[in-house]
């Protein structure tokens, strides 16, 4: 009877000790490290200033330095200002970053949706974790992505207009 109370008892503690443990996530946990997101919208078939993007950095909110068309620099680096923008404006952009989709860091495409294909613009998402960048272009018809990403999709247009 005792081996068996025993063993019962170790089973507990180990059930315990397991329930207590959080696994991390290693995406995640080199997502919280410093990342660089940059993120906005961008129209192909304008004049003038046809991207509106932000970058945050180191706990910062840049705006970009007037882009004419964001396919101009698909493989350059994009201009931002050297001075940020008010407190106030990084305050409601901040949460890009925690709520960021894991998912999206999985996906093997860069365009997602049809961006622009009608006059409607893109989202544009630039995530920089440590050496690793990844872009993502994606369409402002959020019923057009994927499930996990209209919300955020969304969000993004909502703090891009509030700036």
């Amino acid at each position: 009877m005792r081996k068996s109370n025993f063993t019962f008892l170790c089973s507990i503690l180990f059930v315990l000790t397991l329930s207590n443990c959080t696994m991390v996530d290693p995406v995640r946990a080199e997502l919280e490290i410093n990342p660089v997101l940059v993120f906005g919208t961008y129209y192909g078939f304008c004049g003038g200033d046809c991207a509106h993007l932000y970058k945050i950095e180191n706990q910062k909110l840049y705006a970009d330095q007037g882009i004419d068309n964001l396919y101009l620099f698909r493989d350059r680096e994009l201009p931002f200002a050297t001075e940020p923008r008010p407190e106030e404006d990084y305050a409601k952009a901040k949460f890009l970053i925690s709520d960021f989709p894991n998912q999206l860091l999985q996906e093997e495409q860069q365009t997602l949706g049809n961006p622009d294909a009608h006059d409607q613009g893109g989202i544009f998402l630039e995530l920089t974790m440590g050496e690793e960048v990844k872009k993502w272009y994606l369409d402002t018809s959020t019923e057009r992505l994927p499930e996990y990403l209209q919300e955020y999709a969304k969000q993004v247009m909502a703090v891009v207009e509030m700036l």
